[in-house]
């Protein structure tokens, strides 16, 4: 499949999602605030891309995840939920790691090399779930 063949292939599938969820070009541009031009341009084969910004409103208006809006999966567009569910999953992550970091900066805080061992020694008490227990070193060693 040449460049030009996957262009005109998204193309095709972005018009069926937009039909598919009940819109016409006038609806979506004014559901998702952007110009009927921007949408048209595409539309009629006049541009062979859409910015990111574009297609970020016009995704959550049609409720479906960008692979979804040019790439249909299994003849369905993919739900905005599964993005969703990416974006709490990631949410998450970004939690733990600014966890981390502050644990980080109170241990990097901490003057003296044995105040540095106790804290982390503290630290792995109260939250079980940076080490497994089978992967501790007893005190005792």
């Amino acid at each position: 499949m040449t460049n030009r063949d996957e262009i005109e292939r998204r193309r095709e599938a972005f018009k069926q999602v937009v039909k598919s969820k009940g819109f016409n070009v006038p609806k979506l541009a004014a559901a998702a605030n952007i110009p009927r031009s921007t949408l048209y341009s595409y539309w009629r084969a006049e541009t062979d891309h859409m910015l990111g910004v574009t297609e970020s409103k016009v995704c959550e208006v049609l409720g479906v995840a960008r692979e979804g809006l040019f790439g249909l999966q299994d003849g369905t567009a993919v739900p905005a939920t599964q993005t969703e569910k990416l974006d709490e999953d990631t949410d998450e992550a970004l939690q733990q790691v600014g966890e981390i970091f502050r644990l980080f900066m109170r241990l990097k805080g901490a003057k003296k090399r044995r105040n540095r061992f106790e804290m982390i020694k503290v630290l792995l008490e109260e939250d079980e779930d940076i080490i497994p227990e089978s992967q501790r070193r007893s005190s005792s060693q």
